[in-house]
């Protein structure tokens, strides 16, 4: 029995060499620490880690290495040593010695002499900092092709080109974390687009008055004067140190530091321009400034939209000044009889409100009376036939208005009919002129018929037109 306890003995002895050289050598940094919380021991990589020298630390707390929003977690350790249970992988954040942080996974185990009494525990730190950065760098990869599938939608579905704008905004100071951002189109209407998301709780009124007074497309500020003639983004991480800017002052009051200018150019031509603003400085983000060619492609997009519907918009005004003067009454319905488009002429005619025109119905329109009158020709129209015809209406300089109706049937080739087109004419001064041609004819006949000697009405090669009772 002597024997046996000897040998177990001296296996422990030959067996804790090793231990220590295992500790020594280490990738890990393995820290002791007695019951009361000294440290006791230090291996190398510890000392790499942290950056202490071993005598440093030896009979410190091991709560140096612990920063302030991490102190719960000593009672973790606590609980390790008096239950006897091991903590591991326990991904979390220690001090260095130059009070830089650093990301670390511990796990920690208590240390019990033969009897199960605890004498001390071990906490072995292993530095995670590139796997983290590397988890970091995947999740925002997969946040950036989310923002970009959340810039297309807003570019290609948003209600209006001002939507899509607002909405590209708000997204990208979503993602990075901007209290204000800003939207700009250049070149296009001269800059009248402009459009602001600032952070619930920032003060950014007077900033956002100095910028509504700056000529972007002169470049007269530096921040987005150099990225405006670069055409690439621009980021600045302290905002106080840019040369010339006229919205420094502004800049200080609202307590921005750190910008970002992206600007938007298609076809070689900068058409927009957005920047963003934070308050606090900011190294650039790599991530963000790689993937900023796709991002601006899809700002490009909401540009072009505004650009484009704004051109729409524009020929549509001068489509409808047009329309307001041409000799016409022309109105549009819907296969409901609603009125989706009337000029100036159309509501005069009808006494209508052109403001109240659209959307109001034919009978509303009318009155019952001349719905009335029309409602068998409506019918035709809507069977998909081209109706012209006339009808007089009350009113006018002789108290009635000869008006000619053309009704033609919008027709999709998919849809079928999808409304129609109304075109009146005031043909009151023909119809007189016809009248009083039919009256003049009819007095003509009426003094050949009463002539007593025969009259003929010969054409130039013989043929006989016209001749009277004698």
């Amino acid at each position: 029995m002597k024997g046996a306890s000897a040998s177990r003995t001296g296996g422990v002895a030959d067996v804790a060499p090793h231990f220590e050289a295992i500790v020594a050598h280490s990738n890990d940094a393995i820290v002791t620490c007695g019951v009361d919380g000294a440290i006791t021991s230090w291996n190398p990589a510890a000392e790499r880690l942290f950056g202490y020298g071993a005598a440093e630390v030896i009979g410190k707390p091991l709560t140096l290495l612990v920063p302030r929003d991490r102190v719960p977690e000593i009672g973790a350790s606590a609980f390790a040593l008096s239950s006897g249970r091991a903590i591991t992988q326990l991904d979390t954040v220690r001090l260095r010695k130059d009070g830089s942080a650093v990301e670390v996974s511990a796990s920690v185990a208590p240390i019990v002499d033969s009897a199960g009494s605890a004498l001390g525990l071990v906490a072995i730190y292993r530095d995670i900092t590139e796997r983290r950065c590397a988890e970091r760098d995947n999740a925002r990869r997969a946040a950036l092709n989310t923002l970009l599938s959340e810039l297309a939608a807003a570019a290609g579905e948003a209600s209006s080109p001002k939507d899509a704008l607002a909405a590209c905004v708000r997204r990208l100071c979503a993602y990075g974390g901007w209290q204000v951002g800003h939207a700009i189109t250049l070149h296009r209407g001269s800059g009248d687009l402009s459009l602001w998301h600032v952070a619930d709780g920032m003060q950014a009124d007077e900033f956002i008055a100095a910028c509504e007074t700056l000529d972007y497309a002169a470049a007269e500020d530096d921040f987005v004067g150099r990225a405006l003639q670069s055409q690439a983004p621009r980021w600045i991480e302290d905002l106080q140190k840019i040369e010339r800017s006229r919205r420094a002052a502004a800049m200080r009051a609202a307590g921005l530091r750190c910008g970002l200018a992206v600007p938007v150019a298609v076809r070689g031509e900068t058409v927009g321009l957005f920047e963003f603003f934070a308050v606090e400085r900011r190294e650039p983000d790599r991530l963000l400034l790689e993937a900023m060619p796709a991002v601006t492609a899809q700002l490009a997009r909401a540009i072009e939209r505004a650009a484009a519907l704004e051109q729409v918009r524009a020929g549509e005004r001068q489509m409808r000044l047009i329309a307001d003067y041409v000799p016409a009454m022309i109105a549009y319905f819907d296969t409901e009889l609603r009125c989706r488009y009337a000029n100036r002429r159309y509501c005069e005619f009808h006494g209508v409100d052109p403001q109240r025109a659209l959307g109001m119905t034919l009978r509303e329109i009318t009155g019952e009376e001349i719905y009335g009158l029309v409602r068998h020709t409506v019918a035709q129209v809507i069977g998909g036939k081209q109706i012209t015809t006339r009808r007089a209406h009350p009113g006018g300089k002789d108290g009635v208005t000869h008006v000619e109706i053309r009704c033609v049937p919008d027709m999709s080739r998919d849809d079928g009919l999808r409304g129609f087109y109304a075109l009146m004419f005031d043909v009151s001064e023909q119809v007189r002129v016809e009248t009083a041609l039919r009256a003049n004819e009819a007095r003509l006949r009426a003094i050949l018929d009463n002539e007593p000697a025969c009259v003929k009405l010969v054409a130039a090669d013989g043929t006989l037109l016209e001749i009277n009772r004698a």
